[in-house]
């Protein structure tokens, strides 16, 4: 009886050891002086990984704390493989790693020690953990289209300038003489394009056909012109073209039955001009027209003698103050 029994607990405590070794990782401490003992080391090990020991299967952690010295301690940490079949402590391989430090106390050694498994566990399931699939790339997105560009345009209608001009005019070839009158213009203008409205007349002239007899001369007459213009910082030059319509009439002077005759008077004129502020609303203005007849009617004296003819071609030039509103 007394060796059965012994037989069945020698046994028991095989099979117990058995059990340790291939549950999971275990942990053997050897500390001079049993300054260190393994369920502290332990219980750090598994608070550090969030899990018991007894879930890291095949290793074993031989921990050696031993005097270095008088106030120095040094720790051996060997790691290794253990067999499923081995009983606690059994070793199928040597070391798998091996770490040493020195600290000035063993319960400072004993802690640094826990930090050291709690690693080298980690570390071993990191490198056993298969790598992520890379995930495939990220198509490019198709390059857009580039943007049309549209020339920003302006919709709203520039406004409308209504301007009025007095000016001095001189004329050479629609009267006998060089003649001396005046005009009388409204312009109105949007943007650059324009048109004005005139009333212009030379008063009387005399012209002598004979030492006694002659006849005396005057030109009325209104137009309308179309014009464009250029706008400049300190001036605006202006190019028109229109019209003349109006009424040459001729008394005769110096003869028996001296009459009063009239003749139609239509002209194409062709005219540039410029304008240059001098304020807000005035500007000084200027112009030279050349004017060509379609008309040219011959004033008799008596019925017999030529008075007076217009030129083919007049020409005109004009200055005065133009007042813009």
């Amino acid at each position: 009886m007394p060796l059965r029994l012994h037989l069945s607990v020698s046994l028991l405590l095989l099979v117990l050891s058995l059990g340790r070794g291939a549950l999971g990782a275990e942990v053997q401490v050897r500390a001079d002086d049993g300054c260190a003992e393994p369920g502290p080391i332990v219980d750090e090990v598994e608070q550090i990984i969030g899990r018991p020991l007894v879930s890291i299967p095949g290793v074993a952690f031989h921990v050696e704390i031993t005097h270095a010295g008088p106030r120095s301690w040094r720790l051996r940490l060997d790691t290794e493989e253990t067999g499923g079949s081995a009983g606690a402590g059994a070793v199928s391989g040597p070391p798998r790693a091996t770490r040493e430090l020195n600290g000035a106390s063993c319960g400072e050694l004993a802690s640094a020690a826990a930090v050291a498994i709690a690693l080298s566990i980690q570390t071993a399931e990191a490198e056993k953990t298969p790598p992520a699939a890379p995930e495939p790339p990220i198509a490019p997105p198709p390059p857009a289209a580039p943007a049309a560009v549209r020339p920003v345009v302006d919709v709203a209608p520039p406004p409308v300038r209504v301007s009025a001009a007095l000016l001095a005019v001189g004329d050479v070839g629609a009267l006998p003489h060089v003649a001396a009158g005046g005009e009388l213009n409204v312009a109105l203008q949007r943007g650059r394009f324009g048109a004005i409205a005139l009333v212009s007349g030379f008063p009387p002239q005399q012209t002598s056909v004979t030492p006694l007899t002659g006849g005396q001369f005057t030109l009325v007459f209104g137009g309308l012109l179309a014009c464009a213009n250029r706008p400049r910082t300190s001036a605006t030059a202006e190019i028109c073209a229109g019209g003349e319509l109006g009424r040459i009439v001729g008394e005769g002077t110096g003869a028996t039955h001296p009459r009063v005759g009239g003749a139609l008077w239509a002209a194409g004129r062709a005219e540039v001009g410029v304008a240059v502020p001098i304020s807000s609303d005035w500007a000084f203005v200027a112009q030279a027209a050349a004017v060509f007849p379609f008309v040219r009617p011959t004033f008799q004296i008596n019925g017999m003698a030529a008075g007076y003819q217009p030129a083919v071609v007049s020409g005109r030039v004009g200055a005065g103050l133009q007042l813009a509103f």
